[in-house]
């Protein structure tokens, strides 16, 4: 994820943020089965897909934090 995309993570809603990271929890399964069936070419994008969803869970959690606070 470039840096201009985690800038845009968090100008979005937390509803919107949800749904993206419903989409790359999703994405992550499916990649997952392609790694284990051995038909994935680039293993690496296992790991990004990982950072990316850790990455949004940490913008929900800080959006989270400061509405209660």
């Amino acid at each position: 994820m470039k840096q201009n995309d985690i800038r845009k993570l968090h100008e979005l809603e937390t509803a919107e943020l949800t749904q993206k990271l419903t989409e790359l929890r999703l994405s992550f399964v499916s990649l997952r089965m392609q790694k284990f069936a051995s038909k994935l070419a680039n293993v690496a994008q296992v790991t990004h897909l990982a950072k990316d969803i850790a990455r949004v869970q940490t913008v929900l959690t800080e959006k989270m934090k400061a509405a209660t606070a």
